[in-house]
């Protein structure tokens, strides 16, 4: 039996003094039977008393007690020695406390309910941390631009052709002549611009990642890309998310787009972007890098580089080095579709068989949707899918005489 049972419900103090406990066997009970074992606790200088059956001894403080303490009989050896720790009952000395099925069961119910209510607030922290990171990517690259400008008396061309057909050969591009205003002089040592972009000597630039070309909330699993068009489709290129603003275009297949050499087909000049594409033995003004003072729709009113990313069909992606039209340059297009990041949405949407404006899209997977712009004054404002989309497109052309504009905080 245990020891609330044999013993008298009364209480018992214990002092600091080291008690011993040894197995030992007892004096028969009046009936002449004799308990099975016992163990006899006490001090040297004092009497001892018998502890039939204890369950589950430990130590504590060098003396041995039973379900959290061993108590000795004689209130007056306590007294003697003047250090009183506790009183307890005997009833109790043998009970073992510990948690419930059902309490452990709340316990983690609790837990999972803390969880739940944290993890939100976490995610949204985090998300922010991302489109902070991304809005200064954009600042930087402003930043990189107007120096650029500032070294060049022009800002850098969308894209750089050698002559005035779709496939190029295309020897710059914008991310790739800001390079040492971004502090990346190594990279852009890496280019040889005697030859195409996609030529094998130019290999370690197109294959560069570059993180102040990423946003934070893009996918990134695959860091290189092959893209599904153009003169390099069969090469790997660096993943990106920012495009310049090459200009407005009204969609029509295979012209009107001034990311593209083929500039003649172009309906009205007024329609280009600040970085479009250029053409490098061409007469033409508009096919000449633009100067500030070509962009009399205002610097801040201008859009100059926006995001685009795309969940689906990652192979129309942004990529950073790649200069063939729609792959690091977008457009202004009247129509809601082009800011969702969402390439194959997008497209079953336009209704056409290209899905032109569809490769010019912006777009991103910011909260909300909110994609992140940068404009020719080194500004950086936000805007949301469903913007006037009137006044977004308006903000894409240099000197089309529109007063509308989405930067107009």
């Amino acid at each position: 039996m245990c020891l609330s049972e044999k013993l008298p419900s009364m209480s018992y103090l214990l002092n600091s003094d080291v008690l011993w406990v040894t197995a030992s066997p007892r004096p028969s009970d009046s009936d002449g039977r004799r308990p099975p074992s016992s163990f006899v606790a006490g001090r040297p200088d004092s009497n001892r008393f018998f502890v039939p059956d204890l369950c589950s001894p430990t130590t504590y403080r060098g003396f041995s007690y039973v379900a959290g303490i061993l108590r000795m009989p004689s209130a007056a050896a306590a007294t003697r020695r003047g250090r009183l720790h506790s009183a307890v009952t005997a009833r109790g000395a043998c009970l073992l406390h510990g948690f419930t099925l059902v309490e452990l069961l709340v316990v983690i119910a609790i837990i999972g309910i803390l969880i739940a209510l944290l993890l939100p607030a976490v995610q949204a922290a985090r998300e922010a941390a991302r489109r902070t990171q991304c809005s200064n990517n954009l600042k930087q690259i402003g930043l990189a631009v107007l120096n650029y400008e500032g070294a060049n008396k022009h800002f850098p061309a969308g894209s750089t052709a050698l002559v005035p057909e779709l496939l190029g050969p295309y020897y710059t591009t914008w991310a790739v002549d800001i390079l040492p205003h971004m502090e990346l002089q190594s990279l852009f040592d890496l280019w040889n611009p005697a030859q195409p972009l996609s030529h094998a000597d130019n290999r370690a630039l197109r294959e560069t990642h570059v993180a102040g070309y990423l946003c934070p909330s893009d996918i990134q699993e695959e860091p290189l890309v092959e893209p599904e068009t153009g003169p390099g489709n069969d090469l790997l290129w660096a993943i990106g998310s920012y495009r310049a603003n090459s200009g407005k275009t009204v969609g029509d297949a295979g012209s009107g787009y001034w990311d593209s050499p083929t500039l003649a087909s172009t309906p009205l000049s007024g329609w280009q972007g600040p970085m479009h594409c250029v053409v490098r033995d061409s007469k033409r003004l508009d096919h000449e890098p633009v100067t500030i003072r070509r962009i009399t729709d205002g610097l801040s009113k201008t859009l100059l580089v926006g995001e685009y990313h795309t969940r689906t069909h990652q192979s129309r992606r942004t990529l950073w080095p790649y200069a063939y039209t729609s792959y690091n340059q977008s457009s202004g297009f009247p129509d809601s579709i082009t800011l969702i990041p969402d390439f194959e949405f997008c497209f079953d949407k336009s209704g056409t068989s290209t899905g032109n404006e569809c490769k010019r899209s912006w777009g991103t997977l910011h909260a909300g949707g909110t994609i992140q712009l940068l404009f020719c004054d080194g500004s950086v404002t936000s805007t949301t899918p469903d913007v006037d989309i009137l006044a977004f497109v308006a903000s894409c052309t240099i000197q089309n005489g529109e007063v509308e504009s989405i930067n107009e905080d």
